[in-house]
């Protein structure tokens, strides 16, 4: 199963749905180390989780969902 890219972030919220999906998300410390034209799921605890592409320019926002399980439907559709 192809895994999708997460920005690590400290809120209780996302390290809790994070955990649940271990073998379906991979954890990313920092978005430097994702290369660019990749799916990314990154967390904003005012929105939710957000599935971003990067860019050589900047990373584009593309949807937000309130369960990490959408993301990473939406980052799969994506690719």
């Amino acid at each position: 199963m192809q895994q999708i890219k997460a920005v690590t972030h400290r809120n209780p919220r996302f390290l809790k749905e994070a955990y649940k999906l271990d073998g379906i998300v991979d954890l990313i410390n920092d978005e430097r180390y994702i290369p660019f034209g990749d799916t990314y799921i990154g967390f904003d605890p005012g929105e939710g989780f957000v599935v971003y592409v990067k860019t050589l320019d900047a990373s584009v926002r593309v949807r937000c969902f309130d369960n990490l399980m959408s993301a990473v439907n939406c980052a799969r559709r994506r690719k």
